[in-house]
């Protein structure tokens, strides 16, 4: 599954989400290089996609990108559900233009170049320059990060209350380097060189301060009942398993936030980049940001640029199990959208936060986006198409990563006490009123880990 994103340096208006166009680019020589040319729009049909759906497509595009298409476009269906990814678009570009206007990873930018589809979703990229990491004017997506890292902090630091003498040694060595590596992070943090005049590692004494606090609000509890409840947790645990294995499990999460937190990171200096490209030109025309015309062609991006904005090299060090793990145990919704070549997953995530919230932390979810709406829905037709004996083209894959994180929220919602049927009740609700849909949570404890 490659699906990749495509952004233009002209402003965009955000597009209702509750009928998101799926785009297929293909690589067209015998167009103006300054065009973009749609071949095809149409409507997707409602129910479950086939390859026979594609057939009109059979003059315009070879069998092997009738077969790319098919898949992406069916994978892609999968996560945002039918009833929210709507619409379809065939566009041909010239190789100049798509230097200029596209958003691509290498895999996918040599697949195009060697005659192959980009399948993609239409978004806004910020080329104007808020939300600059670590600074007063940062983006909730920065907020979301350090509160997510004070928290699992919070947690290795309650873990070494069920520590013996030859567990807390290995506790000891492993916060250590815990704090020197969130000092990795201290960007985000805005944190600086003078800070280090009152704490050798300002970053770990950020989180140490605030975390308590935060992981008890996201529980609904106060901080002693919280400490006592992850206490206890902790305890069940550690006779399952061993100290040294738990505490892997926790530095593994850590390790995950700092690293989608690098791929935020990576991404900024990648908007830095072209923003700068970009302001060369107006500047030499006579234009700034408030004043250009829309139809200033943008320069070619720089392969580094492109790079940075796809996040390639966090892309390498993520898994996107790990990232499914971490958005259910943590509230990283403003993040979900930060790998421009991930945002298949966005449903996924959503329905991840969701399930977090509602299941293991048992506060009340809000269904009020047409993206976890359409995550939710994916489930419940991901469970029909199963009951149905439905033939998927993931079948046709040796592995299966949509259903296998799909799978992991669906059981983290289920073993909570969720109805997977009233949930997508529920979002089906939220897209014909377009009114938020408030979720209760279900009775029981509250759970700090995944399984059990």
């Amino acid at each position: 599954m490659a699906c990749e994103q495509r952004h233009r340096c002209t402003r965009i208006r955000s597009s209702n989400m509750a009928d998101l166009t799926v785009v297929a680019t293909l690589l067209s020589k015998d167009i103006d290089s300054k065009m973009s040319h749609i071949d095809l729009q149409t409507r997707l049909p409602n129910e479950p996609l086939t390859r026979e759906a594609f057939t009109p497509l059979g003059n315009r595009v070879s069998q092997t990108q009738l077969d790319q298409i098919y898949v992406g476009v069916s994978e892609l269906r999968r996560t945002f559900s039918s009833e929210v990814l709507t619409h379809f678009t065939l566009r041909r570009v010239n190789g100049d233009a798509l230097a200029r206007g596209d958003v691509m990873s290498e895999d996918a930018k040599a697949r195009v170049e060697s005659g192959g589809v980009l399948i993609s979703l239409p978004t806004v990229v910020d080329f104007q320059g808020q939300g600059v990491v670590g600074r007063p004017d940062a983006t909730a997506i920065d907020d979301a990060f350090k509160h997510a890292l004070a928290q699992a902090v919070a947690r290795i630091a309650r873990l070494a209350v069920a520590a013996d003498r030859d567990d807390f040694e290995i506790w000891e060595t492993a916060y250590r380097l815990l704090g020197q590596r969130l000092q990795s992070r201290a960007a985000l943090f805005n944190l600086n060189a003078d800070h280090k005049q009152h704490h050798d590692l300002p970053a770990l004494n950020w989180c140490e301060t605030r975390g308590p606090t935060l992981l008890a609000a996201a529980y609904g509890l106060g901080e002693t009942a919280m400490e006592q409840a992850l206490d206890a947790a902790f305890k069940a645990r550690l006779k399952h398993k061993s100290f040294g294995t738990v505490l892997a499990d926790e530095m593994r999460l850590v390790e995950t936030i700092v690293a989608w937190s690098g791929a935020h990171i990576e991404r900024k200096v990648g908007e830095k980049g072209r923003r700068d490209s970009i302001r060369r030109v107006l500047k030499k025309q006579g234009f700034d940001w408030q004043t250009a015309p829309g139809s200033i062609e943008p320069p070619r991006m720089n392969s580094s640029v492109r790079l940075n904005l796809v996040a390639e090299k966090a892309m390498a060090t993520l898994s996107t199990r790990a990232m499914v793990e971490v958005a259910i145990l943590f509230d990283l919704e403003p993040a979900y959208s930060v790998f421009l070549t991930r945002l298949y997953l966005l449903p996924i995530f959503a329905a991840a936060g969701l399930a977090g919230r509602v299941g293991l932390r048992r506060q009340a979810g809000v269904i009020s986006s047409p993206i976890t709406a359409g995550g939710l829905l994916a489930l419940a037709e991901r469970l029909e198409a199963d009951d149905n004996g439905v033939t998927r083209p993931e079948d046709e894959l040796d592995e299966d990563e949509i259903g296998t994180h799909q799978g992991l929220v669906a059981r983290t919602l289920e073993q909570s006490g969720s109805s997977l049927t009233d949930l997508a009740a529920r979002a089906d609700a939220f897209l014909r009123t377009e009114q938020a849909v408030v979720i209760d949570p279900p009775g029981g404890p509250k759970r700090f880990f995944l399984e059990g």
